[in-house]
């Protein structure tokens, strides 16, 4: 079964939709091919790099798990309805799953924590900054802070159905969708775009544009966490799409919304990287320079 695949749409809380596992995977093998030529050759003693790298090789390991746990947890409740959960009991079941997945990541980010704090007590700066700008690393942070999102967006319950009456086109849906957004006709706007996104009968193209303007909703209505599942599942989904340089800037402020710097800075360096020349790219530049300002200014203080 493809984790990307937008039309198996019947679970309470289907990961699917915010949480490409088959991206994951596909990143995820590259992680067991990390090497001391990655990073940190040269800044710091081999016993101390080993240590980093046998740390980094654990977190991967956990965040598999967790991937498993969560994707057992979706099966069960489709073996058990097709629907939604009625009973009080499953109900209950599933929030304290999520309640020791959610106690997993915590270890987690407290370990990533650690790892930063480690290569830094070295007293060598490029080690922190080494670490921190590895490609390994960083998609090891984001991996981390999806499932974090993840796990507290609240339940939903989409259905397998048909597409809407008046959207059945890929026309039809960009112009509908289009002039909700520019009417601010948001709650219309997400339920029409998920009703496109739970048909069984939409195509890649309807739901690349759903995805898209639901994205762009719940960025204006200030839901920050659904908006940064939707931007990242459009950027993995549609790598190719027009607006992946929007995605990414909008993601990235999404994240300094829900207070996550870190994060924010990786897709800013992203953006600005891969579209220096357009205006999300320069965009990206002066809020990447903004947040590094105030992390400068925050360390000083602490001084």
């Amino acid at each position: 079964m493809s984790f990307l695949n937008l039309k198996k749409y019947d679970l309470l809380f289907n990961l699917t939709r915010y949480f490409p596992l088959n991206s994951l995977n596909k990143k995820a093998f590259l992680f067991c091919s990390i090497t001391s030529s990655l990073f940190l050759t040269g800044c710091m003693t081999s016993s101390r790099q080993d240590q980093i790298q046998s740390s980094i090789s654990q977190l991967q390991g956990q965040i598999f798990q967790i991937q498993e746990q969560l994707s057992k947890r979706d099966q069960q409740i489709t073996n058990t309805t097709q629907t939604a959960i009625s009973s009080q009991n499953e109900v209950q079941n599933l929030q304290t799953q999520i309640q020791l997945t959610q106690g997993s990541v915590d270890e987690l980010k407290a370990r990533l924590k650690r790892m930063e704090e480690t290569a830094g007590s070295t007293g060598n700066e490029q080690n922190v900054v080494t670490l921190s700008n590895s490609p390994e690393f960083v998609t090891l942070q984001r991996h981390i802070a999806r499932i974090d999102l993840v796990l507290n967006t609240r339940l939903n319950n989409p259905k397998k159905g048909k597409l809407p009456e008046k959207l059945k086109t890929v026309q039809a849906i960009t112009k509908s969708l289009k002039n909700d957004l520019e009417q601010n006709k948001y709650k219309q706007l997400i339920d029409n775009s998920t009703a496109i996104l739970n048909a069984h009968e939409a195509s890649d193209a309807m739901q690349q544009i759903a995805i898209e303007f639901r994205a762009e909703a719940r960025f204006k209505t200030q839901d920050y966490k659904n908006a940064v599942l939707d931007f990242t599942s459009y950027i993995e989904k549609f790598p190719d799409a027009p607006k992946n340089a929007r995605a990414l800037l909008l993601t990235g402020d999404s994240y300094v919304y829900l207070n996550n710097n870190s994060i924010a800075k990786t897709y800013y360096q992203e953006c600005a990287k891969i579209y220096a020349n357009m205006p999300e790219g320069k965009a990206a530049t002066s809020r990447l320079a903004n947040l590094m300002a105030q992390s400068t200014s925050s360390q000083t203080k602490a001084q």
